[in-house]
């Protein structure tokens, strides 16, 4: 059975068990010219799902004086203010649920996920969403309908419903995100199962996709083709508002 990734308290419970740092993906040096090429140190960041991640500690070493930190955990949450001190260097932390975010409009510069949006989408049925996903997930209006025609298929009602929640969270990134604003997305899943949200015409993103080797245990890399094998990849994706690449 698919762990309760959307649930609070299944992470609340995680971090309780297993404080110890946990480094989702990538960790910041293997991302850190990407990052680098898109985020400036002067840019207002978000950063998504944030965990006990080194990410923001390791972008303040590098001059990233504001990267706001939102996760669903306030186990976690309450830790990492308590570890790293609040307000901090202008790095702050603070628990939101990224599928209702609370800031204003046009607050960041730059949103930041590494792994959150895959959590929202988890569900038992996972592995068979993608197709149906890029066929359903085109408008939000034929998402609408099809909680009324499709709620009794083979992927259930539970799928529909997690899909509906990324789509929620992304709308909050495009709200939250300032003109010319960037959103940064390092993922498991690949283009045929991401692109259909990220290029929803409510958004007007520019999106373009980078594969990643992933880190083999041990923390050296694997040299292969990533082609020839989708589940050796992670994906990075950019995501520029208004098609503007500035």
């Amino acid at each position: 059975m698919q762990p309760a990734y959307h649930k609070p308290s299944y992470w609340d419970t995680r971090y309780t068990e297993h404080p110890e740092p946990l480094e989702w993906y990538q960790n910041y040096n293997s991302l850190k010219s990407h990052i680098q090429s898109h985020v400036y140190p002067l840019h207002s960041v978000l950063h998504v799902g944030c965990g006990n991640s080194s990410l923001p500690l390791e972008m303040e070493k590098d001059g990233y004086k504001r990267i706001h930190n939102i996760d669903i955990s306030a186990v976690l949450i309450e830790r990492m203010i308590e570890e790293m001190g609040e307000g901090r260097g202008g790095i702050e932390w603070q628990v939101m649920d990224c599928r209702s975010m609370e800031f204003e409009d046009e607050t960041f510069d730059r949103v930041l996920d590494k792994g959150c949006m895959d959590t929202v989408l988890a569900t038992e049925e996972s592995e068979r969403a993608g197709e149906w996903i890029a066929a359903a997930l085109l408008s939000h209006t034929l998402v609408c309908k099809s909680l009324k025609t499709q709620a009794h298929n083979e992927l259930g009602f539970s799928l529909l419903v997690h899909s509906l929640a990324v789509a929620s969270y992304l709308s909050h990134v495009s709200r939250v995100l300032r003109p010319a604003g960037k959103f940064i997305l390092v993922s498991l899943s690949p283009p045929s199962t991401n692109l259909p949200f990220l290029s929803n015409e409510d958004f007007s993103w520019n999106v373009e996709c980078t594969e990643l080797v992933k880190p083999v245990i041990g923390g050296e890399r694997e040299k292969m083709n990533l082609s020839e094998d989708p589940k050796s990849a992670h994906y990075l994706y950019v995501c520029t508002m208004g098609n503007d690449c500035e």
